[in-house]
């Protein structure tokens, strides 16, 4: 656990605010959008089982989607935080150093290294961003996919008496919300799983015996 001078301070202040973000409101809406999805899908069970399992098919493939963002979500914020203390590093060293870097003429060369040393937690932050924006896209695709398949299916449960309109429609709604409600569940997970990735550097520099007494 060593840090240069500067990345304490700056780590703790970055993990700090991240894991706060992954613990207020953001946490609660996604216990309410959970309890919107159960009781959704529920409710869809109860007024027509047979088009709400048809639809309820595709939760294996979100469910990988959304397995798959929490890998790399996690992984990455770990990446990003670890740049973002470097640079916070390299940014104190140089202002407390700053009358020796204009005596040298370096600072041309103290903005390159900052650059350099930013470059990682910006690669990260571009793969964070497009596995949660690509999770999203994906999990709406086969979220649309599959009212296309119930509305061609509902016409054969109707034709072959095996419900009506108005349980149809009331089921079809109710799945409906329920699915728009697992996608919101995403923005929510995400911010908890990069809290995890924050908590996990936090702790352990919470919890460190430091060597001298």
């Amino acid at each position: 656990y060593e840090h240069k001078p500067g990345e304490l301070i700056s780590r703790m202040d970055g993990d700090t605010r991240v894991f706060q973000n992954g613990i207020n409101d953001k946490f609660a809406n996604g216990i309410y959008q959970f309890g919107m999805f159960i009781s959704g899908f529920g409710f869809g069970f109860y007024r027509c089982w047979e088009l709400t399992l048809l639809m309820f098919g595709t939760m294996p493939i979100i469910a990988a989607v959304g397995a798959a963002m929490a890998g790399v979500m996690t992984q990455m914020t770990e990446k990003s935080r670890e740049g973002y203390a470097n640079t916070g590093a390299i940014a104190t060293e140089v202002m407390e150093n700053i009358r020796t870097v204009q005596a040298f003429g370096q600072e041309e060369h103290e903005v390159q290294r900052f650059l350099g040393a930013a470059k990682p937690s910006e690669e990260a932050g571009l793969k964070r961003e497009l596995a949660s924006n690509g999770s999203v896209g994906v999990t709406y695709f086969v979220m649309f996919c599959s009212y296309g398949i119930a509305f061609w299916f509902s016409s054969y449960l109707i034709e072959w008496g095996r419900s009506d309109v108005g349980s149809i429609t009331a089921c079809f709604f109710s799945v409906l919300f329920a699915s728009f409600a697992l996608g919101l569940i995403f923005p929510s997970f995400s911010a908890f799983s990069e809290s995890r990735g924050s908590a996990h550097k936090l702790f352990n520099i919470i919890d460190r015996i430091p060597p001298i007494n």
